[in-house]
């Protein structure tokens, strides 16, 4: 099984933004969070990186539907799915983190129309969310995989609290 999905997959030597371009990638010395937004955090090194379009490389590509889209772009999560916005509808699911209020707005706004929140740990201005296409959360499976998490966390919770003053006594 792992040689057929490894067959599936297909590295390129690019990111993704809304726009082909080639940008500033300000890496991240020892905390692997690089980024072409300039960070405090990124300011030691900076190497330069080709972007695409992500709209035309999919065009390009050939990618009529998505599954499952996973993004993690530091800081460029709008411009990358404003790109994709003509496949969002066919996004199944999709992974992401944001870094800013207005980043978070504009990303539940891109999804309104097709998705819902499924589930989140969101805070002010970061944060990282699952929204799943409504016809997939719709199903009765999705409320019981919540109903699973929320159980689980529950779970958890309650033994760091009991370890916690099992250790205090």
């Amino acid at each position: 099984v792992a040689v057929v999905q490894a067959e599936r997959v297909h590295v390129h030597a690019f990111g993704l933004h809304d726009r082909d371009d080639d940008v500033d990638l300000h890496v991240g010395i020892g905390s692997g969070m690089s980024s072409v937004v300039h960070r405090p955090e990124t300011e030691a090194q900076i190497e330069r990186i080709q972007v695409r379009s992500a709209e035309r490389w999919s065009h390009e590509a050939g990618i009529e539907a998505i599954d499952i889209l996973k993004v993690d772009v530091e800081g460029l999560e709008t411009q990358v799915l404003g790109s994709l916005s003509h496949l969002l509808p066919t996004v199944k699911a999709c992974y992401l983190e944001y870094d800013s209020r207005e980043d978070r707005r504009a990303i539940a706004a891109l999804f309104a129309p097709t998705h819902d929140l499924y589930v989140g740990m969101m805070f002010l201005d970061q944060g990282e969310c699952i929204y799943l296409r409504r016809d997939i959360a719709a199903r009765p499976e999705a409320g019981d995989h919540l109903d699973a998490i929320r159980s689980d966390r529950a779970a958890r919770a309650t033994a760091r609290g009991q370890g916690a003053s099992t250790a205090d006594a």
